[in-house]
């Protein structure tokens, strides 16, 4: 986990609100028609969930990472709460990914 601000960025999968998330990403022209239970089993896989949370907001930022952890890494699903966006998140979120071990050696993103 990673503090920025009043903001806490951490990829533990156990912190996504779920609900949440999926509503933001229903609301996207890339997941509106994918139905609930597909989304959430796309969740279990083996991927990078990256959260940003408030204490006053709960979750307030997401997005999901596809890898193999060694050549490539891509970043989908990304979702800021407005009235969160332009705080350096986004930056904060990156850094932390590319901080991890797991993905520290990802040669193209």
């Amino acid at each position: 986990e990673l503090s920025i601000e009043s903001a806490v960025i951490s990829d533990q999968p156990e912190r996504v609100t779920f609900e949440r998330v999926d509503g933001w990403l229903a609301s996207t022209y890339w997941c509106k028609d994918i139905p609930t239970q597909r989304l959430r089993r796309a969740f279990k896989q083996k991927t990078l969930l990256i959260g940003a949370y408030c204490a006053a907001a709960g979750q307030v930022a997401f997005w999901r990472g596809i890898t193999d952890c060694v050549r490539f890494g891509y970043l989908m699903d990304v979702w800021f709460v407005p009235e969160h966006r332009r705080r350096g998140l986004a930056t904060a979120m990156v850094s932390a990914v590319i901080a991890d071990e797991r993905t520290a050696e990802i040669d193209t993103w």
